[in-house]
């Protein structure tokens, strides 16, 4: 008797997209070169499936719906375009780097899920940041950003649409709150 097998089941992959718009910055940039520290993350998000949350007490991954790297990598990416494209600094750079910084980012992402509420889905991003003074070892600003917004229609694709709107709104928030701390000092 011969023995059927069943299909695998199809394996999607997604990658947090948003056109950045033409910078904002109304300023000269900042005379700095700021490095950006690889962003770490909560141990839940050291996996590249999608989360997806009914309550704050239980996390369920979606098995063949994957992010195309681990969000902490998705972060780093993101937040490096992000502020290379604000025109805020004379460069920002990967750190490590052999190029003398005057200040390095880091930060630690808190959630990059998809919460189901009420019947809604939303894309939930959360990150912190700190920023150092390298030649002192130094943290000068410390700062978390946290968005949820509405996916347009109960399906996989449009959570990550609103994941990816959530990440464009707290880069844009800690690029705005990063220029003005630096400027402050």
């Amino acid at each position: 008797v011969p023995v059927s097998c069943g299909s695998v089941p199809e394996t999607f992959y997604y990658v947090p997209t948003y056109q950045l718009g033409a910078p904002t910055n109304e300023h000269a940039p900042l005379d700095i070169v700021l490095g950006v520290e690889k962003f770490q993350s909560e141990v839940i998000y050291n996996d590249d499936r999608i989360i997806y949350r009914e309550s704050p007490f239980e996390i369920k991954y979606y098995y063949y719906r994957r992010w195309i790297a681990e969000p902490r990598h998705l972060v780093t990416e993101k937040a490096l375009a992000h502020l290379k494209h604000s025109g805020n600094f004379r460069d920002v750079v990967a750190y490590p780097s052999t190029v003398r910084l005057d200040y390095v980012l880091r930060g630690r992402v808190l959630a990059f899920e998809e919460w189901d509420e009420n019947k809604a889905m939303y894309g939930k991003v959360a990150f912190t940041v700190e920023l150092l003074k390298p030649a002192q070892d130094e943290i000068v600003w410390r700062a978390t950003f946290e968005k949820m917004t509405p996916a347009a229609k109960p399906v996989p694709v449009a959570v990550v649409e609103a994941i990816s709107k959530s990440l464009n709104a707290c880069l844009d928030e800690m690029v705005a709150a990063l220029r003005g701390q630096i400027s402050a000092n």
